[in-house]
């Protein structure tokens, strides 16, 4: 039902359906064209992580419980997840995005982002971020930003615009706030304490 041509609800294949209230026709988007934005959505994340099932999710510990209980309760809010190898930062950021369930959202493997931003510079482009209101950006490992000037660079670019635009951000790191200071330029670090609340795992 994802394929609008292939929908049996939509009109010619249109993605819209004829509804009438109180006696007056119109039409309105199909259930299709929610499910293909879904499906489109789902397709940023890793493939590991487009099997998750929300609804079924069970924390593994204590601390894990505690994080996915503040990201059931806000699913809109800013996080830095930090934990260990295989603490499940990845996996519950993911979560958050799939709750979020919203085409505006954005999520990248860090190094992916950083590697789509030189491939921009080398070719003479100028790299802006897509911004709206209701962007949330998911970044995953942190940690691979650090030791490049131009690194430093776009990352406090992005993340500065996040914050003018009120745009929400979501991070993993493998290593905590204090360890990141040392690594990120304190500009960049003021802005990442300004708008995300750190969940440990």
């Amino acid at each position: 039902m994802g394929d609008p041509v292939s929908c049996s609800k939509c009109s010619g294949g249109t993605g819209w359906v004829r509804v009438e209230v109180n006696g007056v026709e119109s039409v309105k988007r199909c259930v299709c064209q929610k499910q293909k934005r879904r499906e489109v959505h789902m397709r940023q994340l890793p493939p590991l992580f487009r099997g998750i099932d929300v609804k079924s999710f069970t924390p593994r510990s204590r601390t894990q419980k505690s994080a996915w209980d503040i990201v059931q309760k806000d699913p809109k809010g800013s996080y830095l997840f930090v934990g260990k190898f295989g603490a499940g930062k990845s996996y519950l950021m993911a979560t958050q995005f799939i709750l979020r369930d919203n085409s505006k959202c954005r999520y990248y493997l860090t190094i992916d982002l950083m590697e789509t931003i030189r491939h921009a510079t080398m070719e003479g482009e100028v790299w802006i971020p897509p911004l709206g209101e209701e962007d949330h950006w998911f970044l995953d490992d942190i940690t691979q930003c650090k030791g490049s000037d131009h690194r430093d660079e776009k990352l406090f670019y992005l993340i500065d615009k996040l914050l003018t635009h009120e745009s929400g951000l979501s991070l993993t790191s493998s290593i905590g706030v204090k360890e990141l200071d040392r690594i990120l330029p304190g500009s960049t670090m003021r802005r990442i304490k300004d708008m995300c609340q750190e969940v440990k795992l």
